[in-house]
Parts: structure tokens; sequence; C-alpha cells
């Protein structure tokens, strides 16, 4: 079993209550397992200890609009040194979002949970000059349409 215990932190919850200081956070196989102060959230025995202390720990951050673009344009590794953890993709080429979601669920590329809406889909020309950002469709074939991205994942 692999145990980190990062002892010291000032831990902001998110919650609106007031920050813990000096506080234990304990993650086992990936899974936070304890959260308290430090007096008495103990360390599981051989587990990492990082020493947190002056530091702060909040939870993972969600980035509610962004666009996944091509691999050389698109980064996911600067959102986790952010703290973002999980994203939302608001009409990105649905290729390139569903392979970059792929690579970071298998673990061949390090980033954020990454949630899409698919391209925005427009029966006029608003958006026609945005390759690969909208979708024209017509009334007549939009439960296809719909049905198509929901197949590909679409959160929305």
């Amino acid at each position: 079993m692999t145990s980190i215990a990062i002892v010291g932190a000032t831990l902001i919850d998110g919650t609106g209550a007031p920050p813990v200081t000096g506080a234990t956070i304990v993650i086992e196989n990936g899974r936070f397992t304890a959260v308290g102060p430090t007096a008495s959230t103990p360390s599981p025995p051989g587990a990492e200890v990082v020493d947190a202390r002056g530091k702060f720990v909040i939870p993972g951050l969600v980035d509610m609009h962004v666009h996944v673009y091509t691999p050389e344009k698109w980064h996911p590794e600067l959102y986790l040194a952010a703290g973002v953890t999980t994203v939302l993709d608001l009409g990105g080429q649905l290729e390139n979002v569903v392979a970059h979601r792929a690579a970071i669920e298998s673990g061949a590329r390090q980033g954020p949970r990454c949630y899409f809406t698919g391209p925005l889909l427009e029966e006029g020309e608003l958006f026609e000059g945005f390759a690969g950002f909208s979708r024209k469709i017509d009334a007549a074939r939009i439960e296809d349409t719909v049905d198509g991205l929901a197949d590909a994942g679409v959160a929305g």
C-alpha cells in the first residue's frame, strides 16, 4: 500500500470553514483517507511524509470555460501545476478534445479531468468562420447530431 502524509499544512477545505493550521492529510493508494489537525490525525506507519509547514492545501480547482486545441497549443500539465484538476471545454474541436481526454485517462499524458460540450450547434452562420468550433445543422437532423455527440462523450 502506498501512503503519503502531508503534515503541517494550512488546510482550506472550500466549505467556508476557517482554515485549519497544522493539518495532516493522509492519502493511501491515491485516495484521501484522513484529514484533520496533526495532533489527532496520525501518519500511517511507513508513509512518505511531506513537510508542508508554511504551505497551503486547497481542493482542486475547476476551470469551467476552456478551449482544448491541438497538442502543440494545449498544455494540460500547466493546469495541474496551477491546482486545476478539472476543466470543461466549451466548444473545441471534437477530435482534439476526445484525443486529449483519452491520453490523460490512459496515463499517456498528465492533465486535469476533461469534460466537454462538443461544438456549438447552429443553423445560421454566426460562427461559421471558426472551423471545428461550430457545426452547421438542420432541424431535421438534430436528433442524429445530438446522439452522435452523446456517443462521443459530451457532458452537456
